[in-house]
This record gives C-alpha cells, sequence and structure tokens, in this order.
C-alpha cells in the first residue's frame, strides 16, 4: 500500500472493546515470553500453518521503525514466526524483506503444504516479487518468474477450475503509473505458473484483489479497487465475471464506489447464500467504508449500498469474521480517516439482517492498538474456538511500527463447534465422454453459520485420501484448517472441474466451512476414472453462436482423446488471424468466443485450420481435413 501522509496530532478513537462480557485481551510477549513481533506498517500480514502442525503460523511484511532517545532504526522485513501451542518462535527463514506489497499463502503444487507468495518494494527501492516453495517446512525460490511489483495485491486462485491454484497479481513494475499492471498466471499443472494471456483487466495499483463467485454459476469472479495512474483521479472498483472458458469480462455492474489505498473482500453477511461486498479505501476526496448487498432484480444482479452506520476509513482494512459465534458476519476494520483526522481500530457485530454494531467502548483501557497505514488479520492461533486477531501499523504517538496479537475471551458466549460435513457426495462426467466433471452434494450444517451461508472446500486425488490434482489447504484427517478463510469452491452444492487428465481415477471429497472458517470433517469420498475410449475422431461444428446465452457460444475442438499438441487458427474473410492458440486446453475446452482484440466479431464465415496430435501420435483430422469453415451468427 502507498503512503499517502501521517496524521500528527490525531484524535485517537475507541480502541478496546466490550460487549456481553465479550473483550480481546493484548498477548503480551508472544515470541517465546519475552519478546513481541517485529513492529511493522505500510505492509501486511497473513495466517498459515506452514509446518502442518496443526496451529497457525504468522508471516509479516512491512517497514519497520523503532525511535527512542532521539534517534530511529528502520529496516524493511519479511518474517516467518512459527506457532507451537500458542507460543511463537522467529524461525529465522531468509525471506527479502517487503514494503508496499503482498503476501498470500497457497499449495500451488498440490503437495500438501503452503507455498508464499511474496510482493513489494525491496530495501533498495526495487519492485520485487518471489514464490516460495514449502519443501517440507524449509522455503526455497521456486524459480517461478512473475511480474515484480510493488504497491501490490496478490491472490491465489482455480479460476479455470482444473484444480491447481493460479495466480493474480497487481501492482506498479516501476513504481509509476506507466506500470500499472494486473496479470493472472495460469497453473499448468507441472510445477509452473505462465502468463494467461488474459488481458482485459485494467493495470492497478494501491489497491485490493478479491476473488468469489457472485453469481453462483460455479466458478471464481474477480473484484478489485486500486488506483490506475496512481492518484485519486484514477480510483476504481469494479466486478470481472469468470466466463467459465478462462476468461473474464467486465459484468458492468455499477453503483459502487470508486477507491484506492483500501481493502475488498466477499461474504454472505446476509445469510442468504450469494456474496455481498465489502470496501474500505480513499476515493477522490474522503475516506470511504462501504458494504453491498448482492441483491437479484428483475433477473439481473445488483449491489444495493446499506448506507450503515460503520466508520469511514482508508490505508487500513477491513475483513469479514464471525468472531462472536453466533454464526453471523461481523467486521474488523482498521485504518484512519484523514478528513476527520482519526485513526481506527473497530470491531462491528453483525446481526444477519444488515446491522453492524460496534462493540461498547472502553477508552481507558485502551486495550486494542489504533494504527495507520495498517494491516490486520482474523486467526484462532490458540485453537480455543473462536478468532483472535492481530493488527500492524503506524502507532499514531510514538510513531513507531508495531503489531499486536490479541486473544479473544470466551466469556458470554460458547466456543464454535465445526459443521458437518456434507452428504450424498456425487461425480458425473457432463457431457458424456468429456473430461469434465460435475459435482454435486446435500448441505452441512451448523450449530449456528446458516447451512446457506457455509462455503466448501474440495479435495481431489489420485489415490484415496489425497489431493494431487486440488488441494483443500486442511489436514487430510482432521480437516482442519491451514487457512483463515472461505472454503475453495465458495458456497452452493455444485462446481464442475475441468480438463482432467484422460485415463486417470480421481478421488474426490468435500468438507463444510463456517463463519469462523472452521471446517467439518471429511464427507464420504467418492471416485470416477477419466475414460478415453477408443476413437480417434475429433469434431469442429459448422455454426456456433456467441451471444452469451450459455448454448454454443464457443468454437472449439471437441474429442474424446487426449491431445498432446495443437495448433489451432481462425482467419476472417480478409484473411486477418482472428485467434489462434497452441494450448490444448483452452483449444478443446474453451476455443474461440468470437471476438478479436476485445471487440466482438460480426456475423459471417470464418476459415480454420487445424494441425496436431492425439497422444499416441496420430495426426488429428477432421473428416479427413485439417482446414474448413465455420459459420459466426449473431
Amino acid at each position: 500500500m502507498l503512503t499517502k501522509k501521517l496524521l500528527t496530532g490525531v484524535l485517537c478513537l475507541i480502541t478496546s472493546f466490550n460487549l456481553s462480557a465479550q473483550t480481546f485481551t493484548e498477548v503480551t510477549n508472544p515470541v517465546g515470553g519475552t519478546s513481541s513481533f517485529l513492529g511493522i506498517y505500510n505492509g501486511t500480514l497473513v495466517w498459515g500453518d506452514y509446518d502442518n502442525d496443526g496451529d497457525l503460523d504468522l508471516a509479516i511484511a512491512g517497514f519497520n521503525i523503532v525511535s527512542g532517545n532521539n534517534t530511529s532504526t528502520t529496516q524493511i522485513v519479511t518474517k516467518l514466526y512459527r506457532n507451537d501451542n500458542g507460543s511463537f518462535t522467529d524461525t529465522g527463514v531468509e525471506l527479502t524483506g517487503v514494503q508496499k506489497g503482498d503476501l498470500a499463502w497457497g499449495d500451488y503444487d498440490n503437495d500438501g503444504d503452503l507455498d508464499l507468495v511474496v510482493t513489494g518494494e525491496d530495501a533498495n527501492r526495487a519492485t520485487f516479487a518471489r514464490i516460495y516453495r514449502n519443501d517440507g517446512g524449509s522455503f526455497v525460490d521456486s524459480g517461478i518468474g512473475i511480474a515484480a511489483v510493488s504497491s501490490s495485491s496478490v491472490a491465489w486462485v482455480d479460476y479455470n477450475n482444473d484444480g491447481f491454484l493460479d495466480l493474480a497479481v497487481s501492482g506498479t513494475t516501476d513504481g509509476l503509473p506507466a506500470g500499472a499492471s494486473t496479470i493472472i498466471y495460469r497453473n499448468d499443472g507441472q510445477g509452473n505458473l505462465v502468463n494467461s494471456g488474459i488481458d482485459n483487466i485494467p493495470g492497478f495499483y494501491n489497491g485490493s484483489i478479491s476473488f468469489g463467485d457472485y453469481d453462483n454459476d460455479g466458478d471464481s469472479d474477480l473484484a478489485f479497487i486500486g488506483t490506475t495512474n496512481g492518484f485519486s483521479t484514477g480510483v476504481t472498483t469494479q466486478i470481472y465475471r469468470n466466463k467459465g472458458n478462462g476468461t473474464f469480462e467486465n459484468s458492468n455492474i455499477t453503483g459502487f464506489k470508486s477507491v484506492a489505498w483500501g481493502s475488498i473482500n466477499w461474504g454472505d453477511f446476509d445469510n442468504d447464500s450469494d456474496l455481498d461486498l465489502l470496501i474500505t479505501g480513499w476515493d477522490s476526496t474522503q475516506a470511504v467504508t462501504k458494504i453491498y448487498r448482492n441483491d437479484l432484480v428483475a433477473d439481473s444482479i445488483v449491489f444495493t449500498d446499506l448506507n450503515a452506520d460503520v466508520a469511514q476509513s482508508n490505508e487500513g482494512k477491513a475483513l469479514w469474521g464471525d468472531y462472536n459465534n453466533d454464526g453471523n458476519l461481523d467486521i474488523l476494520l482498521t485504518g484512519r480517516n484523514d478528513s476527520l483526522r482519526q485513526v481506527y481500530s473497530f470491531v462491528y457485530q453483525g446481526d444477519g439482517a444488515g446491522g453492524f454494531n460496534i462493540l461498547a467502548a472502553d477508552t481507558s483501557a485502551r486495550t486494542i492498538t489504533e494504527a495507520q497505514i495498517s494491516s490486520a488479520a482474523w486467526g484462532d492461533f490458540d485453537n480455543d474456538g473462536d478468532l483472535d486477531m492481530v493488527i500492524a501499523g503506524l502507532d499514531s504517538t510514538s510513531f513507531d511500527g508495531q503489531t499486536k496479537l490479541y486473544r479473544n475471551g470466551t466469556t458470554g458466549f460458547a466456543a464454535n463447534t465445526k459443521p458437518t460435513a456434507p452428504t450424498n457426495l456425487t461425480v458425473a462426467i457432463t457431457p458424456a465422454q468429456s473430461n469434465t466433471v460435475v459435482i454435486n452434494w446435500d448441505a452441512g450444517n451448523d450449530d449456528t453459520t446458516p447451512s446457506g451461508a457455509l462455503t466448501y472446500n474440495l479435495r481431489v486425488g489420485l489415490k484415496p485420501g489425497e489431493q494431487q490434482t486440488q488441494s483443500p489447504h486442511s489436514d487430510g484427517t482432521t480437516g482442519v484448517r491451514r487457512i483463515v478463510g472461505q472454503g475453495n469452491v465458495f458456497g452452493g452444492t455444485t462446481w464442475t472441474l475441468r480438463n482432467l487428465a484422460w485415463g486417470k481415477t480421481y478421488y474426490i471429497s468435500l468438507q463444510a466451512i463456517d463463519n469462523t472458517f472452521a471446517g467439518s470433517e471429511w464427507s464420504e469420498e467418492v471416485s470416477i476414472t477419466i475414460d478415453p475410449g477408443i476413437n480417434r475422431n475429433a469434431f469442429l461444428p459448422n455454426t456456433f453462436t456467441p451471444n452469451g446465452d450459455g448454448t454454443n457460444d464457443f468454437f472449439r475442438i471437441v474429442t474424446h482423446e487426449n491431445v498432446s499438441e495443437i495448433n489451432f487458427r481462425i482467419f476472417n474473410r480478409l484473411g486477418t488471424m482472428v485467434y489462434q492458440t497452441s494450448d490444448v486446453n483452452e483449444a478443446t475446452n474453451f476455443g474461440w468466443d468470437g471476438q478479436f482484440s476485445g471487440k466482438d466479431q460480426p456475423a459471417g464465415v470464418y476459415l480454420w485450420y487445424v494441425t496436431g496430435k492425439f497422444s499416441d501420435g496420430t495426426n488429428i483430422r477432421f473428416n479427413g481435413n485439417n482446414n474448413g469453415s465455420v459459420i459466426l451468427v449473431r
């Protein structure tokens, strides 16, 4: 996050909260009982159980400053603290220090442990990005090349539903507006990330990325805030809809407050089985915090501003999480309001109907820190069944960096119990003789989180109980989560897996996730074999209608066989090549959507040429030909 200016002489607002005998208490000296976490600001932090021992470890990155005796010491750091039954140890793992960046845990190689992506500005003020691979608790440079960015945001997501984690990266590659960039890297399933070629999402920085299935069509949509030019004149808030063919399109949903220097997060606050939005940041004139309810109006999705009575904040975080185990999403909000010269650290209790009530103040105790240019995270670090929190940022009095851990007391409400597993899991190859599998299940249950608000984690392996195809970021036996957040297939009771390998048998199971982000035990496991058959035929339609109605929208190669190589080209009547791919997955599962350079192409006749081979070396032919024509109808 790029800093704008520090607030001096601020009015420090409510910094300690107490509701129904519920308090958050600072954990002093959490590192071995003798020292604090390294204090940071202009950075980020994230929980993740990297060593698979059942408790959440903490990664932090940012600018560390400690003042005293008219002097100060500064450094840019990335630190990893190991949690051992609630006591933390500085691991000493050598990770490049960054500020103005982002961190994200994700098992990109599906080997059962969490890997870490680090982006930001290093100590030499150079842009930086690296994926550190976790090898049994040790971290090594994966060697995967991704764009070095600062003022950045990153998110792991399986955007193409093949089970392997892809990576979205936004930021500036040179610290300037000209370097504003948004890139989605596709995981090839072989341990590599390659540029997906998706180029219609605007480049932005000083922003935030969040994925969620807002339209409940079984894939990951993208919401983001940021600035395209580095200034408040370029701020934007947008949703890009996943088209289900490996591409995204602007949803053209309007009414959002455009902001940067903040955060954006999906969450179903009203428990109605669709994802709502929580944003915070700075628009062109003031700090903003907005909650938008996802509504279906006349068969169209609209997002309605709740005009909620919450503090307006920028350069901080606004996060969903059920801190009091009543099944409703609450909000942790940090940041500041430049217009009012105020600094915030607030917790709001949600009532499940759109009401958010601030916890009662105890300004004399001031047990919750206020923090500028801040970051925060929910996480049950002590495994006592409720969400604790960690807050990092600039102390408004000393102007030192601080990173403080707060334990959630359990007085006034019961510890959370995990949900029950989903049942009646079924899988089917759909359409027939393809390598696409549709998964359906009956919802799990929870004592507080409504069934419709549960999300789900999918695990897919090549052997029973394993996860070579899709990692759930949970323990394979107990279901205990290794990250904090929604499940990897969001809500609903159906999901689609695409581009599975021919001839292999897949073992599939699910767990339910409640609003405290606790996981159920695993469902009964089912298996399915992707039968390649014996046909050596391939088919191309002679007509397609890319009108977005979900039927015959794409011109793609249909084959039951494992294709090893392909070159698929399409030309208009003027000889201009309007589509080309050498990606087998794209050619056989997605194909041409009728656009060229982001514009719909006119109805008419187009020529196609295909060269390629099946896995046994047989040349691909279409009725003996490798060229032909198709009619585009609009």
